[in-house]
């Protein structure tokens, strides 16, 4: 008896990505897959019939399919794809519910290893346990700066607008504290003067 198709849709706004990641996926030459280019109804309408295994999902479209997913045993691995160059930490979706994210600027060889690795992944039925184990869920965290961990926690706070005041009272630490670790980040990431500082910090958390 023949093993059963595995299903992966592409929700992607872009006709040029869409087609793209489709002659990806082509190219990886899997007998068992099943692909289909979807509208949003459609693939709203086949993830509540529980008829998509793997879903190619355009983060800017992730808002009106997030709401429909089932429960998380039910759910499809999902790819996010995006313009974005960087997952940043305000993702239109749960970690828990993506495999992975891929930016469009991205190399195609990065592509077909993380469709290669979710498609294996749905094969064997591997369970949610077997993320810890695999690269992909990686993708899923911001661009690592080289900064250390308060810093990083300094960088953050700044990129969600948070003034100095809010940032020393929510990490516990002093303005006086603020200012020296601000004054260090603009030095490591080559920043020139506190709104260059802003405007980094902004990018990185929106993943630009």
């Amino acid at each position: 008896m023949p093993n059963a198709s595995i299903k992966v849709s592409l929700l992607i706004d872009s006709e040029i990505f869409a087609r793209g990641v489709e002659y990806t996926l082509q190219k990886l030459a899997h007998d068992d897959v099943e692909l289909a280019v979807q509208s949003i109804d459609e693939a709203v309408a086949a993830i509540g019939r529980g008829d998509i295994d793997i879903l190619v999902l355009d983060s800017e479209l992730s808002a009106r399919v997030v709401p429909h997913l089932p429960p998380l045993e039910n759910k499809p691995r999902i790819l996010m794809v995006s313009e974005r160059n960087h997952a940043g930490i305000r993702l239109p979706i749960r970690q828990c519910d993506a495999c992975g994210f891929f930016p469009a600027r991205a190399p195609e060889s990065r592509l077909k290893h993380y469709l290669d690795r979710i498609i294996d992944c749905t094969r064997r039925s591997f369970g949610r346990d077997a993320c810890n184990k695999c690269p992909v869920p990686g993708s899923l965290k911001p661009r690592d700066l080289l900064l250390t961990r308060r810093e990083a926690e300094v960088f953050e706070e700044i990129g969600l607008l948070r003034t100095n005041r809010e940032i020393a009272e929510k990490l516990n630490i002093s303005t006086k504290t603020i200012e020296a670790h601000a004054d260090n980040i603009k030095q490591k990431l080559n920043l020139e003067n506190s709104r260059h500082l802003l405007q980094a910090a902004i990018d990185w958390v929106e993943g630009r």
